[in-house]
């Protein structure tokens, strides 16, 4: 694919199929992803792949912890939002209703399937340091951006979630974290199931005009 167009046409992927990744698929992803530029070349990610049984056992301590009160999975702004901003939140989560409603689902699927992963059969958790967050959280950006493009280019459907930190006390016990590190991001990755209505949707974007200038 050109890679403009793999810019233009990459979609998240909700709903995985369910065949495990084999051979050296995930060590060729991560090499490649390994490439992406960071301030002075720190490379401040941390990343740590959970797969196949592994997985399914922190699915199930997920699930148990979610239902657990006063966790908060809320994005952790920093201040007051502007409404321009919520209001493409909110679009984004109507704009779905029509794609799930074909597959018989509802917007409680996209809450639980964050917490599932989405059934995907790979899980890339990406950790900074604490004395680094969030002055480099921008490299995090980075590496997300190439892991992702990476992944679309060796066939696989990938999903950033921010969901599940509202579960990373879990997460990092499950692992072995130190609590020295802060988890940014999972990404989600595996073969994409394309029968699945909500694999069709792709979020809009704004008009150039209403976030870039140009100025000569």
């Amino acid at each position: 694919m050109d890679p403009i167009n793999l810019l233009k046409e990459r979609k998240v992927c909700r709903a995985f199929k369910n065949i495990p990744i084999k051979g050296n698929v995930v060590e060729n992803l991560l090499e490649a992803a390994q490439q992406a530029p960071s301030g002075s070349n720190m490379q401040p990610w941390e990343i740590y792949i959970v797969m196949n049984n592994k997985l399914e056992n922190l699915r199930k301590k997920i699930l148990e912890a979610a239902n657990e009160k006063n966790r908060n999975y809320g994005p952790p702004f920093s201040g007051e939002v502007p409404e321009k901003y919520l209001n493409r939140r909110k679009k984004l989560m109507d704009d779905m209703k029509g794609y799930l409603s074909e597959d018989k689902l509802n917007l409680s699927y996209i809450f639980k399937g964050s917490l599932t992963f989405f059934n995907a059969p790979a899980v890339a958790f990406i950790y900074i340091h604490k004395s680094l967050y969030p002055t480099r959280s921008i490299d995090i950006g980075s590496y997300m951006v190439y892991f992702m493009l990476a992944a679309e280019i060796l066939g696989l459907g990938t999903c950033p979630i921010g969901y599940i930190r509202g579960v990373s006390d879990v997460i990092n016990e499950f692992i072995g974290v130190s609590n020295e590190f802060i988890l940014e991001i999972a990404i989600a990755f595996g073969y994409k199931d394309d029968e699945k209505a909500i694999n069709k949707f792709k979020s809009d974007r704004v008009q150039l005009s209403d976030n870039s200038c140009i100025m000569e």
